[in-house]
């Protein structure tokens, strides 16, 4: 079962708390290898994005409406996954960008603390949902990018 936590410490960023957290941070400002960063990276054609629903959600008591958009990420390789970053691209009806934004369905660190989720093992799928309050109102629902531009594998611990 995967707890629901607030990520409302990210600005414009928000977490749908139905399926999963999110959590943005700087965890690749500290890479020194470019050739880590790029094996890390080749691993992505081992995950694959299903399901991809994008609409204006309503919450139900406000009535407030934004972009949310939700989905499945699985794992069909051999390694965990500590972070997964997805980049969402929000179109408007010409089909052209008008917003972008990052989120990571997998986030785990020992410095996000609260934020922190369960890494993506080998043959896991999850679910995830992300709301998005900056996105203009241009954005034509059901037209979205999602792209996978970061991943790192899960440190081994050593014994």
């Amino acid at each position: 079962m995967t707890k629901l936590k607030s990520a409302s410490s990210v600005p414009g960023f928000h977490v749908f708390p139905m399926v999963l957290i999110l959590s943005a941070g700087s965890f690749f400002t500290g890479c020194s290898s470019q050739s880590a960063n790029s094996a890390d990276l080749s691993y992505k054609r081992f995950l694959s994005i299903s399901g991809v629903q994008s609409y204006y959600y309503k919450e139900p008591g406000t009535k407030e409406s934004y972009p949310l958009v939700k989905g499945s990420l699985s794992n069909l390789g051999p390694e965990s996954l500590g972070v997964v970053e997805f980049t969402l691209r929000y179109k408007d009806n010409l089909n052209r960008e008008i917003y972008q934004e990052q989120a990571y369905p997998v986030y785990v660190s020992r410095f996000a603390g609260t934020s922190s989720t369960d890494p993506l093992t080998p043959g896991q799928k999850l679910k995830f949902a992300f709301r998005c309050y900056k996105c203009p109102h241009t954005w034509e629902a059901g037209r979205i990018d999602i792209e996978i531009t970061k991943t790192a594998l899960l440190e081994k611990k050593s014994s």
